[in-house]
């Protein structure tokens, strides 16, 4: 578990992310390699779900990685060059990399759909920014900065905690939306925004009582 973390991690600071800090904006490092988040998300999931049932001694690890990067490329529409993810790992070969593809795909039984709390939580916090309207009823210039800048800040750092959930195994137990409402759930527990309306309230109104019950319970 702690292994595919690590390795986990890699794929996120190979890209640029780093990791999520609660008492810092989030920040990016110097990419070794540009890919959509999307098709970084979806090689992360591929990189897990492969280990699953296969061990990183009968396949190396740096080598499915950057496998995960070019399959997730073709799964996501996203043209990723051979040359560019060598450059990750130069002990590795364009041969290597399209034969561990092979493996994956056996691995994954074929099935690459992938599914991810980051859309969920767009979706959630754009349908917030309707949903606020009607409580937001001042004039003050002032406060509608804050509203905005709060609103700024609250879906950067959501996404930077989904970013850091995503290494874990989480997001193989738990559905997106889950994952997404809870992230929510906790930043908005902070009380660090400054909102027309809480998101809890939010939440609240959009799902039905048995729903959020399972949240707050746990």
């Amino acid at each position: 578990k702690l292994l595919i973390e690590y390795y986990c991690r890699l794929m996120q600071l190979t890209c640029g992310i780093i990791s999520y800090n609660i008492d810092s904006n989030d920040s990016i490092a110097a990419p070794l390699i540009n890919i959509r988040w999307r098709t970084l998300a979806t090689a992360i999931e591929f990189f897990k779900r492969f280990y699953l049932n296969n061990s990183m001694i009968g396949y190396d690890p740096r080598i499915i990685m950057l496998s995960s990067y070019f399959l997730a490329g073709k799964v996501e529409h996203t043209y990723i060059k051979l040359a560019d993810i060598l450059k990750i790992y130069d002990k590795c070969n364009e041969k290597d990399i399209l034969d561990h593809e092979e493996f994956i795909l056996k691995g994954l039984g074929y099935e690459l759909k992938v599914y991810h709390p980051l859309n969920c939580n767009h979706t959630l916090i754009s349908d917030y920014k309707l949903y606020s309207q009607q409580y937001n009823t001042t004039t003050d210039t002032s406060i509608q900065k804050k509203y905005q800048s709060s609103m700024t800040q609250l879906q950067n750092k959501s996404n930077s905690y989904i970013n850091t959930i995503q290494i874990s195994l989480i997001t193989l137990i738990y559905t997106p939306l889950t994952i997404a409402i809870s992230s929510l759930l906790y930043l908005d527990s902070l009380n660090e925004y400054e909102l027309p309306v809480t998101i809890t309230s939010y939440l609240n109104n959009r799902f039905p009582q048995h729903v959020m019950d399972i949240f707050q319970s746990d």
